[in-house]
Parts: structure tokens; C-alpha cells; sequence
């Protein structure tokens, strides 16, 4: 179910790039393969559902070689 709410916040985030007229085209990786630049940050780690929350974003898109995942810690 995680995944699946995953899916859907980032294909609402690419519709709304689209309709923001911004590219949601992938970057180009330098062996040539596209891969989908994904920006997430987590407001903060005060309980353990975000620190989980965290960690399940993390390794859904470390583990997949389509994606680069840029995290930042808002810390509060």
C-alpha cells in the first residue's frame, strides 16, 4: 500500500510540473540511461512513523536504478 501511495504522490507531482509548464522529462545520465530525478524532505524525525516514513522513501527509490533521490532533512 506504501507503494502505491508513493506512485500516486509522485505521479501528482509530475502532473503538476506538467501543467505548471516545467519539464518532467528524466535527466540524462551520463551512461546515456534516463533516470527520474525524485526531491523529498521529511519536516522532521518527532515520531517514529516519520522516521519510518523516511526510511520506506528512501529504500523505494535507492533500490531502483531509474531513480535519483535527493533527501533533505528539514529539521523542523
Amino acid at each position: 500500500m506504501k507503494k502505491g501511495l508513493l506512485f500516486l504522490f509522485i505521479v501528482s507531482m509530475a502532473m503538476s510540473a506538467y501543467a505548471n509548464g516545467t519539464s518532467d522529462a528524466p535527466a540524462a545520465a551520463a551512461d546515456g540511461e534516463k533516470k527520474w530525478v525524485v526531491g523529498f524532505s521529511q519536516i522532521g524525525s518527532e515520531s517514529e512513523w516519520r522516521t519510518a516514513n523516511t526510511i520506506s522513501v528512501q529504500n523505494t527509490f535507492n533500490d531502483d536504478p531509474s531513480f535519483i533521490l535527493i533527501y533533505s532533512d528539514a529539521q523542523q
